[in-house]
């Protein structure tokens, strides 16, 4: 299951970030709820990945990481910044001494299933490209993040409890 949900997030973060490079400042100004506008988005997501990347490289460490705060870069390369953090927690992965299935990784605030680490990053993309286009996420993508994060609940479901889940939303 890891391997399906890597592979989504290393498709779905490449379409955004290839689609965010086409965009102007002016796009990047515009609101989108709960954020000031669509460029703290991709900030925040980018650095929720970034989150992610580090928890996997940490995962064999006995105490919890100290966290590195994500810096605040411009938005001329913010697209950039979400395509390395993707790429961070894809190599994080494939860089794991052992096996990720059925491991715990670190999250703020201690472990969580690696499955799940994988899930919520997915979630993450989906709902904050949301978020950016209006557009509903597509029912398979979001079919397969639920089947580990809320098992049995339906496609229909996956806004409301993806923002359950981000800190952005008030979840966490």
């Amino acid at each position: 299951m890891p391997a399906d949900l890597l592979g989504l997030l290393d498709r779905e973060g490449a379409l955004l970030a290839d689609r965010l490079r086409r965009v102007g400042p002016g796009w990047y100004a515009a609101a989108a709820w709960p954020f000031p506008n669509r460029a703290a988005a991709v900030h925040h997501l980018a650095a929720t990945l970034a989150v992610t990347a580090q928890g996997l490289e940490a995962a064999d460490a006995v105490a919890e990481p100290r966290w590195r705060p994500f810096p605040r870069v411009p938005t001329t390369v913010l697209a950039d910044a979400l395509a390395v953090a993707v790429g961070d927690v894809l190599a994080a992965a494939a860089g794991s001494a052992a096996p990720l299935t059925g491991r715990s990784v670190w999250r703020p605030g201690g472990r969580v299933p690696a499955e799940t680490t994988f899930a919520a990053s997915v979630a993450e993309l989906l709902l904050h490209r949301s978020d950016l286009d209006g557009a509903p996420p597509p029912r398979r993508l979001a079919a397969a993040a639920l089947a580990v994060l809320e098992p049995g609940q339906p496609a229909e479901r996956f806004v409301p409890l993806a923002r359950s889940r981000c800190p952005a939303y008030g979840g966490g």
